[in-house]
């Protein structure tokens, strides 16, 4: 019996979140690629931003926000730990 992919994944892995991120900004969101973290800013317990590297302008920046997604998929927990 054949078993065929239901996705083709060298074509279409990053299509949902190419996706996600298109609809994010859509509604106001800013999304920076190239900027990985390097420790997260508390206030408290919260989480109120992040300190990362922009890898293109080297330099540290921080980041803050009301609200703070991890969206690093595979990274996920290094960039929370």
């Amino acid at each position: 019996r054949d078993i065929s992919p239901g996705l083709d994944l060298p074509k279409h892995s990053f299509a949902g979140a190419e996706a996600n991120a298109a609809s994010a900004r859509l509604h106001g969101a800013q999304i920076l690629v190239y900027h990985p973290v390097l420790e997260l800013l508390m206030a408290g317990n919260r989480v109120r931003g992040a300190r990362c590297r922009d890898l293109v302008g080297d330099e540290e920046v921080d980041i803050e926000a009301d609200l703070v997604v991890n969206a690093a998929g595979a990274w996920a927990a290094g960039a929370a730990a």
